[in-house]
């Protein structure tokens, strides 16, 4: 079955809202419009209790049991449910995050993907322990006869599929090695019932999101895809969660989400040539703001989890010295629905600048908070203003700005006593330049600039912006193609720069140093995880990022000696923010963090999620 997961190493591994496309109109089909169907019975077992968060639920192969990416006992583990009596065992116990669990066809193993040790994919049956099967590799499936396990890879930038024995592990056997080049994006890709064919969903080079199913031995060219999703779909949303593909090939299942309620739809198909041979059909409905869900071996029912989330911005007092937070007495600021995050603050730490984005009406706000609380709307419209920064006098903010289509990207700043802005780029069709920082005498602002180099690859760079030029004069500090380099940073004396290199497959994250004027990097931190988000220091002595090396995002601080320009010691944790019902924003695109002298901001989620079996309602075809 196809089971796409929207993933990256940054949200690593747990995919709760499988796979995000935009592809049509913005919104699902209400309830009860002539497309739609009355939903199935949804009052089966929901255990654990709603507040504790669920999902990605798999079912056996028998379908009798489905296992769950939970939090149950406080961390994320894998859980496997009974369907008929909701009883749940842990399957994994560990301080790695699990995710993307698979099934083996005797039911007795579960493929999965983990953080534990380097991210890759072990391999746990019954009560033995878990093994590793391949490194740097997600998404696992098992072939029908269970001798090997289908992943996906990333290297240089490019998607691989490859085979894996299933009983001992090995280096991956290439699978479809031309695809990657007929493919501008492989969301995912699964065995079909007969072991020797593959459905595949991507975005081919005609920017047309569809499934295809290709024999092992293919060759090239890719063709046009057995099912146009975007055209087949393009009534019932833009989101798409866990897409499925029946085993008879006669239907097509999504999950959409949308001003506080999630649908899962039905596209029935021609079972032969998998051709759309009708309209969406909605089978499920909840108030959740996402949904992830598996269809049963037989097709008579879904085992699917509903999920809402809040995200507001949590300020701490803190002690950028010692690295002292007062957890217990943090107060949260934003609405108490959406998603508030980028929060940024001022060097005097009396500002607090954030977005917020409604899931009611599409609206992204830019708000500014007064250190006695008073909260305003700088700009309130269906735009986007990605990662505002203060300018260090603290009358201007910089930050990336898109149209509400999407089509135009450029780096504005704000005056924030007026509301007036102004452009310091042209506008771009794609997201350039990414302003993260100002330099320290505020004449410029420090950006990452993503471009094509000669030979035609991808590269990154990171350029300081000035104020009053245009887009010709930037002046690159550093450039790369085989990292991409983010979250730029000057310390307060203005001689360093801390930024972010990941590699173009995003396995892992490293914090970098190099002087503010250009030169050679040092690598400050390990490149075995996920460090992210540095920030300075007043004194410039420590580095304070988010990292992934305890398995969710905590605040982590580093010793740093400003006159070698080295790390002065081993990172240490400072927060334990996360527990069954909340931990720190995961969506790294959106995650930012702030410190000042005496404050911490950060954006955590809430979370609450329940798991009901729905039966296929009547009038769709059950047996498959």
């Amino acid at each position: 079955m196809v089971r796409a997961c929207a993933l990256s190493a940054l949200a690593l591994l747990v995919c709760p809202s499988a796979l995000s496309v935009t592809v049509g109109a913005q919104s699902p089909i209400a309830p009860g419009a002539p497309q739609g169907s009355a939903a199935g019975d949804a009052t089966a077992r929901q255990e654990p209790p709603p507040s504790i968060w669920q999902v990605a639920p798999a079912w056996s192969p028998d379908g009798s049991r489905y296992v769950t990416v939970s939090m149950r006992g406080g961390q994320v583990d894998l859980w496997v449910t009974q369907a008929d009596t909701g009883a749940a065992t842990r399957w994994t116990d560990d301080n790695a995050v699990e995710g993307q669990p698979a099934w083996s066809p005797n039911g007795r193993c579960i493929a999965y993907v983990t953080t534990r040790n380097t991210p890759g994919i072990d391999v746990k049956c019954d009560d033995a322990p878990a093994w590793r099967l391949i490194s740097d590799a997600r998404r696992p499936q098992w072939s029908p006869d269970g001798k090997r396990i289908l992943c996906m890879a990333s290297r240089d930038g490019r998607i691989e599929l490859l085979t894996v024995p299933a009983e001992n592990g090995a280096s991956g056997i290439p699978v479809l090695p031309w695809l990657s080049s007929e493919l501008l994006f492989a969301a995912d890709a699964s065995w079909r019932p007969d072991g020797v064919h593959l459905a595949i969903v991507g975005l081919d080079r005609n920017h047309a999101l569809g499934l295809w199913v290709l024999a092992l031995d293919a060759r090239a060219p890719l063709g046009k895809p057995a099912l146009n999703l975007g055209v087949a779909l393009k009534d019932i949303g833009y989101q798409f969660y866990s897409p499925i593909l029946s085993r008879s090939g006669d239907a097509f299942y999504a999950g959409t989400a949308s001003k506080g309620e999630a649908y899962v739809w039905r596209l029935p198909l021609n079972p032969k040539t998998q051709a759309a041979a009708g309209r969406p059909q909605q089978v499920a409905q909840a108030a959740a703001d996402s949904v992830s869900f598996d269809l049963a071996p037989n097709g008579d029912r879904l085992a699917v989890a509903w999920e809402t989330a809040s995200t507001r911005i949590w300020l701490f007092p803190f002690n950028a010295e010692t690295g002292a937070i007062g957890v217990d007495q943090g107060q949260s600021v934003g609405p108490q629905h959406g998603v508030a995050a980028s929060p940024d603050l001022t060097l005097a730490g009396d500002r607090l600048a954030y977005t917020s984005l409604s899931p009611e009406t599409g609206r992204q706000e830019l708000h500014v908070r007064q250190a006695d609380g008073a909260d305003r709307a700088l700009a309130a419209d269906k735009d986007q203003r990605y990662g505002p920064r203060w300018s260090p006098d603290g009358s201007t903010l910089a930050y990336r700005w898109q149209a509400a289509d999407g089509t135009r990207f450029m780096v504005r700043l704000m005056d924030v006593q007026t509301g007036a802005e102004r452009d310091i780029t042209s506008s771009f069709p794609t997201s350039e330049y990414t302003p993260f920082w100002w330099t320290a005498d505020g004449q410029a602002v420090l950006a990452s600039l993503e471009y094509k180099a000669a030979d035609g690859v991808n590269a990154y760079a990171i350029a300081q912006l000035p104020l009053q030029s245009s887009d010709h004069k930037a002046k690159v500090i550093a450039a790369n193609n085989k990292f991409q380099l983010w979250q730029s940073s000057v310390s307060r004396d203005g001689r360093w720069i801390v930024f972010v290199a990941q590699p173009l497959d995003n396995m892992w994250s490293s914090l970098m140093v190099m002087p503010a004027g250009g030169g050679q990097w040092k690598s400050i931190t390990d490149q075995l995880g996920w460090d992210d988000k540095p920030r300075w220091s007043p004194d410039g002595r420590t580095i304070y990022f988010l990292s992934r090396r305890s398995g969710e995002f905590e605040v982590w601080a580093l010793p740093f000696n400003p006159q070698a320009g080295a790390a002065a010691g081993a990172p240490r944790q400072l927060t334990h923010l996360s527990d069954a019902q909340r931990h720190i924003f995961r969506g790294t695109g959106w995650l930012e963090f702030a410190i000042s002298s005496t404050q911490l901001a950060v954006p955590i989620e809430d979370l609450a999620s329940r798991v009901a079996v729905v039966a296929i309602p009547s009038g769709h075809p059950a047996k498959e």
